[in-house]
């Protein structure tokens, strides 16, 4: 794949609301609370590093549990 689409602001919210990760440095219901304030900038740097092809370091990790 070479180029990628823009996310919209309702497939985030979509995608931050039906999912959790151990990961996360802040609570679950804590962003699902804030998720009208933080929609905004969650879309921003999902697109960017989409269009970038770049990922941070501290995204980089999973938690694989069978």
């Amino acid at each position: 794949m070479t180029t990628w689409w823009v996310v919209s602001t309702e497939e985030v919210q979509r995608i931050v609301l039906a999912k959790s990760c151990s990961l996360d440095l802040i609570p679950t219901y804590l962003l699902r609370d804030c998720i009208d304030a933080l929609l905004p900038f969650l879309t921003a740097m999902v697109n960017a590093s989409l269009c970038e092809g770049h990922l941070p370091v501290s995204q980089k990790m999973a938690v694989v549990t069978p």
